[in-house]
Order: C-alpha cells, then structure tokens, then sequence
C-alpha cells in the first residue's frame, strides 16, 4: 500500500470511528435509537476522508482531532432543530435517518472537505494549514490556537446552517378532520409567518384563505366545499397536493388504511408509509403509540416528516396510545372532534368511534356514557370502533385486557359493531367473537411480538410489520393486511346481511 492511499484508508478510520462515537453520545442524549442505521453510512465515509492530517500522524492523534471537531455538534446543536433550511429538508429526502442537524449539517460541511484532502494528498501538496481558512479547515494546524480557531469556524457553519428561512415548512401540510363540507390543513413553520391556503376543485385553485396573523403552528379551515369532490390545494406557494371530502351518501364507496405502534423503526414505518400512499386511502385511522414518547418534540418532528406524504392527501385520526403519554405535543398537532381523547365522526356509510383506552388505563365511567350515546345514535350501515390496548389477542392475557372484555364488548355486541381496530401487541390478528370481527393491527414499526396460545376465536395471526386497509363498497366490506413488502398476509369480507 503506497503512502497516499495508506493516508486515505487511515483518514476514513478515524473519520468513521469519530463520527460513530460522537453520533452514539448524540442518539444517547436525544433517545434517538435509529440514528446508526446504515442510511447515514455515506456521512460516515464522506466524512473519513474529509477530517484527518496525513499518514505521519498516528490514527490515535487523528481520531482524537476528528473527536473535537465533532464535539461541538453533539454538545451545542438545538435537540428540537430538524433539517430547518431548505436545503437540508432535500438531504434529509435522500436519507430518511439523518433527521438530526448534526449529521446533516456534517454532510455539507465535510463534502468540500473531500475535494480539498483529496487534492492535498494527490497533488502532494504540503501546503500549512492557516487557521481561519474555512476551505482547508479539514487539514487540521498543530497548534492548540488553529484547533480552538478550526472549532469556533464549524460552530460558525453550524449555526449559519441552522438559521431557517422565514417560511421554510417544518411539518406539514396535513390533512384533518374532513366532513363533507370543510377540511382542517394543518403545518409549522420555522419561523412566525401569515398562513397562506390556496384552493379549489381544478389544480389551479382559484380560492384562497389567509390567516389574521403571524403564527408558527398554522391551522386553517376550509369550508364551503362540495361533498365527495376531489379538491386541489397548496400551502404557502410551496407544497400542493389534493384530497377528497366525504360523501354524504350512506351507499358511497370508501377506502380507509388502519396502521398502528409506528413508534420505533423509522426505516419500517417509511416502507409503510409508502404502501400506504400507493393504496390512496380516503382516510387513515392509527390505533395509538404513534412515537415512542410523546413528550420528545424530536421524535414528533421524525413522525410527521415519515408521514408527509400520506397526510398530505388523507385526513388523519389518531386514538391515544400509551406511549403519547398524554403529552401536550399530542393535543396541539391535531385537529380532532369531540375533547379529542375520544371522539367520533362519520364518513359517507361508515361512522367511526376513538377511544382512550391506554396501557395505563381502562376506559372511565364518562367515556363509558359517551360511547354508548354514540353507538345508540348510529345511522350508518358500517359501524367502526378503535382504541389501543386490545380485548382479545394471542398473546396472553392481563388485568387490563380482562376488563376491558368486561366493559366493551357487550356493548360492541349489543350495537352490533362490525370490526374493532386495536393495537399495542405488536403484530397482526384477526379474531372473530359472536359475529364481531376484532383485529389486532400492530405492526407499524415497532418490535414485533411472539405469538402465543391462539386466542378462541383466532381467524389468521403473523407476526409482521403490515397495515390493513379496508373497502366499503355495494353493500360489502373487504379487508386486506399487507405486509411492509406489499406482500398480502390476510384478507376477509363481511357482506352487507351480516
């Protein structure tokens, strides 16, 4: 091995095991679990060959410079600042993990660094470093002053990186609460801005609604609409995209996705997410622990920018998990009926009802009520339920799941429910219990569990990362779970004389 090459290959060590390092000091500090995923192997080898001074030093002496020169990221970048500019939100597109400003801020910083060590070591420059140099800062001076001077001018970049644009979108848009005439667009910016909604029934709009004032978190109504008409919009000249309201006819056709526990692979979620989209549901139902704590304003941001694409083109309703924690994160994200704890509404022949029924709670004696006045006044032939924590499934049984057999299943069976949503045992189930069909759909994106005695009643079980989406139509019901390879793992129909 000549000394040139040997140079690069001891760059891209220490570079790689600096970076691994100093990324595992910051996936600890911000509870971000996916931040080693193979995604983010580029930054690693970009950023080896970017750092390091030459084959003369040893690889300890380099590792401890690239070590410093990373420091500064984990210690002094905003937790909360996810891809804030522009151009990073196009590099976060190319690698769904590398959300964090530091690893996205590396990627531009050490990209000129690659042409410059390059250039030093093939053109056998010996160049001295200057210290206030921004282009040659990856060929580090010896002295303490050039290291202190290298590090100010990377904390320079990195803030300069981190200052948004004012009307950068850092969430958004998604769609909410949908009725027949009205439709909630809901997005964050990076800074205070007057929300802008363009809209109409051709993509060129042709009306527009603006807010009153500046605002970060921008939530705007659209009303006014025709029932089951597909409407084009845009938010801020920036991101267009279109939905459908609901029909109001109880004979009209409709397609909804029921996913659940998205909570901890982002990489899995992603893949499902895309299924997702290309099934073009009319609306989406989650059956709680949509993050892995709903206090982590980090992993909100991860959410909503995996699910762009699909609550960009379909309402959204989510039921409570656990893991949301009653955070008030959850509360100001979404725009929903009811206390927004539990809720119902009702979608052309379908009416659906969320529960609040966590892993750290069974239902209360209100929501009890509640939910009783609502199966009581229900008028459409496709009756729904959701919640989180399920009252069947094969894989053993709690306190928790016995009372709530206790407290909702004879009035499913007394209102003649047709299917129960559930999730919080990750993986899928479909049971069937005196004409109820309850299905266990869990498998979002978090580890998935070992299934164990079939539960009385167990139609199909496996224990994949899926959705399952549901089609209402002439009279008749067809569900299909789909695995996260688009693979189908079960499908069934409950017809319209049941």
């Amino acid at each position: 091995m000549n000394i040139k090459t040997r140079d690069l290959v001891l760059d891209l060590f220490a570079g790689l095991c600096a970076f691994v390092l100093c990324n595992v000091a910051f996936c600890y500090i911000t509870n971000c679990r996916e931040g080693l995923l193979a995604s983010v192997a580029l930054v690693y080898l970009l950023a080896g060959f970017a750092r390091g001074q030459g084959g003369k030093n040893q690889a300890a002496t380099l590792l401890l410079r690239t070590l410093l020169i990373n420091a500064p990221v984990v210690a002094l970048a905003p937790v909360e600042c996810y891809a804030p500019t522009t151009l990073l939100l196009q590099i976060t597109r190319l690698f769904p993990t590398v959300f964090q400003f530091p690893l996205a801020g590396s990627i531009l910083f050490t990209i000129g660094g690659l042409f410059v060590r390059a250039y030093c070591v093939f053109a056998g420059s010996d160049v001295k470093v200057g210290a206030v140099s921004p282009l040659l800062l990856p060929r580090l001076g010896r002295s303490a002053l050039h290291i202190l001077c290298n590090l100010l001018l990377f904390a320079l970049i990195g803030t300069l990186l981190a200052v948004p644009s004012k009307a950068t979108l850092l969430r958004g848009p998604y769609l909410q609460s949908v009725t027949s005439d009205s439709v909630w667009v809901v997005w964050d910016t990076a800074e205070p801005s007057v929300g802008r909604v363009e809209y109409g029934s051709t993509p060129r709009w042709g009306q527009v609604v603006t807010e009153e004032q500046e605002a970060l978190h921008h939530q705007v109504q659209l009303t006014g609409l025709i029932p089951g008409t597909v409407y084009h919009y845009r938010v801020d000249n920036k991101i267009a995209a279109s939905f459908r309201t609901a029909p109001v006819s109880r004979q009209a056709s409709l397609r909804f996705a029921v996913v659940g526990d998205t909570r901890t692979s982002h990489r899995i979620h992603k893949a499902i997410v895309a299924r997702i989209v290309d099934a073009a549901p009319d609306l989406v139902v989650h059956v709680g622990d949509l993050v892995e704590s709903g206090h982590d304003t980090a992993q909100w941001d991860m959410f909503f920018w995996i699910e762009a694409p699909l609550l960009r083109i379909a309402p959204f309703y989510p039921a409570l998990g656990g893991h949301e924690e009653n955070a008030p994160q959850y509360f100001e994200h979404f725009v929903l009926p009811n206390n927004e704890r539990w809720y119902a509404f009702d979608y052309g022949p379908a009416r659906f009802i969320a529960l609040k029924v966590s892993d750290y709670s069974d239902p209360t004696h209100e929501q009890l009520t509640w939910l009783r006045r609502q199966l009581a006044a229900n008028e459409a032939p496709w009756l729904f339920v959701y919640f989180h924590v399920p009252v069947y499934t094969s894989h053993g049984e709690d306190d928790l799941e016995i009372r709530l057999r206790r407290k909702l299943v004879p009035l499913c069976e007394e209102y003649g429910v047709d299917v129960v949503f559930m999730g919080h045992q990750h993986s899928y189930e479909r049971i069937m219990v005196n004409g109820v069909t309850y299905v266990v759909t869990a498998g979002g994106g978090a580890p998935l569990y070992k299934l164990e005695e079939p539960e009385p009643g167990s139609q199909v079980a496996a224990r994949a990362h899926h959705f399952l989406l549901v089609e209402v139509s002439e009279g008749r019901l067809t569900g299909t779970a789909i695995n996260r390879y688009g693979q189908i793992i079960d499908g069934f129909e409950l017809p319209a004389d049941r």
